[in-house]
């Protein structure tokens, strides 16, 4: 029987709440009866989705709004009140979590390398990511904080298989 190792690469919620750098290039349309915001994007084929984030000109953190499907150019705020300041960002980056499921034997011994470009990680001194590998309800590996690239050896399930 196989167990299947899931990998999640992911932000913390701190982060998700942010607007990433690839921040799409948008224009609105203001209607004052009834209040709204309208906002538009040039489409990009292949765009995984598009998260809206929102904030007053008060605020210094960001609020996701809504994740629309990566086909989506425009999104409606109906949630303002006129005389009020908001900044919008739209962002279509794969930068989010990203899943991935594996199936191998129990006691598989595995090694796992993530590469970054950038030559930082992807926690720490330009982004707050992590990257986890669970399987059998445990953690197996994480971790996220490296330069350009990072190791990790375990046995799935924690035992190696009993010699024939």
């Amino acid at each position: 029987m196989a167990a299947c190792l899931a990998l999640s690469v992911a932000t913390p919620t701190d982060l998700a709440a942010q607007v990433p750098i690839e921040a799409v290039p948008l224009t609105a349309i203001v209607t004052s009866a009834p209040p709204s915001i309208t906002l538009n994007w040039p489409g990009l084929a292949g765009a995984p989705f598009h998260k809206v984030f929102r904030r007053q000109a008060v605020d210094t953190s960001w609020v996701l709004e809504a994740v629309l499907p990566g086909n989506a150019t425009e999104w409606s705020d109906a949630n303002v009140v006129i005389g009020e300041i908001y900044e919008y960002g739209v962002a279509r980056s794969p930068l989010f979590p990203v899943l991935d499921t594996v199936c191998v034997p129990p006691g598989t011994e595995i090694t796992f390398s993530i590469q970054d470009a950038e030559n930082d990680g992807i926690c720490c001194s330009n982004s707050f990511g992590s990257w986890t590998l669970s399987a059998c309800g445990q953690v197996q590996a994480s971790g996220g904080d490296f330069g350009a690239s990072e190791q990790s050896s375990f046995v799935v399930c924690g035992t190696l298989p009993a010699p024939l």
